[in-house]
């Protein structure tokens, strides 16, 4: 992405709370614990995680999603236990995006305040057209 980027092709990317905290070692659980965290992409080894983070820093990613997606367990995951491939894939995301980018990025220095809310907020604003829309004047804001 950052290649075709440079040479002025319009793409962006994400990715999602979930692969940025956790690794693919949560799937590894008795019974059939580990469906809860069938995602795709799937999680990868913890080292990647890094690079996500990394790659948020420097804008080569441009937003945080969410993957939302929640099922539950009992009736809709559990729909896999005989055939691996009928687990539905997702997981319940977007109400701990923001807390957890926060917490796990600003709060550990890994981005800014500034980077968070460009991550997510500005930046999906500004690629789907949104922004800016109005004046941003905050003179008015009860902050």
């Amino acid at each position: 992405m950052k290649k075709l980027g440079k040479k002025g092709a319009d793409v962006w990317g994400e990715t999602c709370p979930q692969y940025l905290v956790l690794d693919q070692s949560i799937m590894d659980q008795p019974d059939f614990e580990g469906a809860k965290y069938v995602w795709s992409p799937p999680l990868r080894e913890k080292q990647h995680q890094e690079s996500l983070w990394n790659a948020l820093r420097t804008g080569s990613l441009q937003t945080l999603g969410s993957d939302q997606c929640s099922f539950d367990f009992n009736g809709q995951k559990d729909l896999g236990k005989d055939d691996f491939t009928k687990i539905p894939n997702g997981g319940p995301t977007i109400e701990d995006r923001m807390s957890i980018l926060y917490s796990e990025g600003v709060c550990k220095g890994r981005i800014t305040l500034n980077q968070f809310v460009e991550l997510t907020s500005t930046r999906a604003a500004k690629l789907f057209g949104l922004h800016p829309k109005k004046r941003n004047d905050c003179s008015r804001c009860r902050c």
